[in-house]
């Protein structure tokens, strides 16, 4: 069954990075619950809170069970297939 996270989107914000005020831009994706490298299952997601700058805010963070890490931007892409 799919899943939906709530994750930074680190190339948005360095694409306003000294045009507009700071925080933190965060995406909700839909994401398999495979790990695409090897097909096992995705961790569960557990919901977080950061600091950053100032900032507080929620985002879901997971350990795949078979070690291989998914990073945030690789997500955001299987996000918008």
């Amino acid at each position: 069954m799919p899943r939906t996270v709530t994750i930074p989107d680190r190339a948005a914000e360095r694409a306003r990075w000294g045009r507009r005020p700071g925080g933190p831009i965060l995406r909700t994706v839909t994401l398999s619950p495979t790990c695409p490298q090897c097909g096992g299952p995705r961790g569960e997601p557990i919901m977080r809170c950061q600091f950053e700058d100032g900032e507080t805010y929620a985002i879901h963070t997971w350990a795949n069970p078979c070690g291989h890490v998914d990073h945030y931007a690789d997500l955001l892409s299987e996000g918008d297939r």
